[in-house]
C-alpha cells in the first residue's frame, strides 16, 4: 500500500504516473493500493489524523511537491507519528520534488533525511 501526500493536482498526477510505472516494471506486476491526501487539507488536524489512520499499513509514504520551500512543520510531525506506528515494520518514505526553477536548494529538503 502507498499513501501519497501531494501539494496540488499536478503533483498528485505525477505521483500516480510514477507509481504506475514502478508497478509495471516490477517482477510481480502488482499495482499499488494507493490513497491520496493533499497538503492543504492535511494541515487540519482532523484530516491529518484520518490520513495517519489510512497510512498505518502503508509500506510507502510518497511525498510529491511542486515547491522547493522547507516542508511544513505539521508534515514533519505527521511523518514522525507515522514512523512511530510503523516501528518494527519495513517502510519507506520517498520524496519527489517538481520545480520550475533551474536551481533547487537541496538543503531545504534536509529535514526529510
Amino acid at each position: 500500500k502507498a499513501v501519497v501526500l501531494y501539494t496540488d493536482v499536478v503533483s498528485g498526477a505525477e505521483a500516480q504516473k510514477l507509481l504506475s510505472r514502478v508497478a509495471q516494471r516490477t517482477d510481480s506486476g502488482d499495482a499499488w493500493r494507493t490513497s491520496f491526501w493533499r497538503f492543504d487539507v492535511m494541515s487540519e488536524q482532523a484530516v491529518a489524523d484520518l490520513a495517519l489512520q489510512d497510512a498505518q499499513d502503508a509500506q510507502l509514504v510518497f511525498l510529491s511537491a511542486r515547491s522547493t520551500s522547507e516542508p511544513p512543520s505539521w508534515l514533519m510531525d505527521w511523518l514522525g507519528a507515522w514512523a512511530h506506528k510503523r516501528r518494527g515494520r519495513t517502510s519507506v518514505v520517498a520524496a519527489w520534488c517538481h520545480h520550475t526553477s533551474k536551481e533547487v536548494r537541496a538543503e531545504r529538503m534536509q529535514p526529510l533525511r
